[in-house]
């Protein structure tokens, strides 16, 4: 089974899932890759799930748009376990960025090299060895097994973003999510809850309804140079979300505009760093709301860093207005989104060199019964979480602050390590090696599951992140397969 694991390994390594498209452009030169981004990620995709068709009793893919008009694919899978009524869930995610390393995976001295290997496309062929393993031996998993496989996460988390706008019924039994992300020890395993530097806002908003002005825009900007990997912004990027806020503002400004929600899901605003779209409901036309979107994104060029940047940027950069659908109800947001965009322009402040991502994910979960239900994702260092209560009883006055939680990350912390099914899993690995449990100072997508989704999630997998987004990126082979073996002994019954 190791040789089958190692082969597909590399064979996933090979195709290029480079998530930012003005990188894979770049890379398609470097290197001759004959391929289309899109046609890359649908290769990935369709290696996926024949892989997993093979040894899961059910087998979905969900359809997540992203930048550049790129189509992308969560792919997931279900093996039943013997308890049917819990599961755990073994997560990933499939593309990779672009710094010039090779794609061409070779070994050498134990290692194994290439983009990807280590984040993290060794966690997740790590998690299909296990499950085949087990499924190989006729054993079933002590629980129900789900594997999530997200299409993008260098760029925004736009495939985790997807899986919070449309979540899988067979969410709600999980009990323990593990994010195969490397940890940063160097001669062990580290697990990491959740995310210090995470704070999860809840709130409850009152929203009248009105009925608005106008005619019914959809815009939606795509900067196309949004962020490059999880911890740096390249130099002279844009922000979606932040040329999003400033539209809507400009627009709100004239008294013309009121946002509108067509949807149970996603709300008024539905964005990333990457892309961010709208529906506004106001009588300036298509045009009008065009202009504004244009001004919102001249505002945001003149502060680049970058001079030479700009007229790059600018050319990249799409915003497309269309004439939205009839129906819905049309709800008055203007002081909570007034309110969310101080909060934004606020938080950004406070950005460092660690959480140096746009610092605010906004998911409206749900819109109804003159409410919205809000969770809001924001990375954190200590100034901002000392100022955080004070700040946010400024911004969301009563009504709005009718119902205002923050999850304080070191509960969090403690809360995952007392979880039953995480102690089932260090007892797997530690019947192998030492490992560490300790916080993550780094960002991956169990910030997501964790605060967004409300799943206990556990950081941890095969490889070292010290390397990952390096020119010479390698996985240690003596790792991975310790951790399909780790997996196996975990889900046995």
């Amino acid at each position: 089974m190791f040789d089958l694991g190692l082969e597909r390994l590399e064979a996933l390594v090979r195709l290029p899932t480079i998530s930012q498209q003005v990188a894979f452009r770049e890379m398609q030169g470097r290197i001759g890759w004959r391929l289309s981004q899109q046609e890359t990620f649908d290769q990935a995709r369709e290696m996926l799930v024949g892989w997993l068709q093979g040894i899961a009793d059910e087998v979905g893919t969900q359809k997540v748009s992203l930048p550049g008009g790129l189509v992308g694919y969560n792919v997931w899978a279900r093996v039943k376990g013997h308890d049917e009524t819990a599961a755990v869930l073994l997560q990933g995610h499939y593309d990779v960025v672009e710094v010039n390393g090779t794609y061409q995976p070779y070994q050498q001295e134990g290692r194994l090299y290439g983009r990807g290997t280590t984040d993290m496309k060794g966690g997740v062929v790590a998690a299909i060895m296990a499950v085949e393993s087990l499924v190989r031996e006729g054993e079933r998993p002590f629980v129900d097994t789900y594997l999530l496989f997200t299409c993008e996460e260098e760029v925004a988390a736009g495939g985790a973003m997807k899986v919070v706008a449309e979540p899988f019924t067979w969410l709600k039994k999980v009990k323990l999510a593990i994010c195969l992300e490397p940890g940063y020890g160097h001669d062990g395993f580290e697990y990491s809850w959740g995310h210090p530097g995470i704070a999860g806002l809840s709130l409850t908003v009152p929203l009248p309804q009105t009925a608005g002005h106008g005619e019914r825009w959809r815009v939606r900007i795509e900067p196309g140079l949004g962020l490059v990997d999880h911890a740096s912004r390249e130099p002279g990027s844009i922000d979606a979300n932040g040329i999003m806020f400033s539209t809507l503002g400009q627009l709100r400004a004239g008294g013309v505009v009121s946002w509108y929600s067509d949807r149970s899901i996603d709300g008024a605003i539905n964005s990333t760093a990457a892309w961010a779209e709208a529906v506004v409901a106001t009588d300036v036309g298509g045009h009008g709301v065009y202009e504004a979107a244009q001004r919102a994104l001249n505002y945001h060029l003149e502060r680049v860093e970058e001079p030479e940047r700009i007229n790059h940027l600018r050319h990249v950069t799409k915003i497309e207005v269309e004439q939205a659908s009839g129906g819905g109800v049309v709800y008055d947001l203007g002081r909570f989104g007034d309110a969310l965009a101080g909060l934004r322009a606020r938080v950004a402040t406070y950005t460092n060199e660690v959480y140096s991502r746009p610092p605010l994910t906004l998911a409206v979960v749900a819109v109804g019964e003159g409410q919205a239900r809000v969770k809001i994702d924001i990375r954190t260092d200590n100034a901002l979480r000392q100022d955080l209560p004070e700040m946010l009883a400024e911004l969301f006055p009563a009504p709005m602050q009718a119902e205002l939680m923050w999850n304080d990350p070191a509960f969090a912390g403690r809360e995952v390590v007392e979880n039953r099914y995480f102690r089932r899993l260090l007892v797997a690995h530690r019947a192998r090696r030492r490992v560490l449990v300790q916080g993550h100072t780094g960002w991956t997508e169990a910030a997501i599951w964790s605060t967004l989704l409300d799943i206990p999630t556990i950081v941890g997998g095969p490889g070292r992140m010290g390397v990952a987004h390096t020119i010479q990126e390698f996985i240690d082979l003596s790792h991975w397969g310790e951790m399909v073996g780790v997996l196996v002994d975990f889900l046995r019954d």
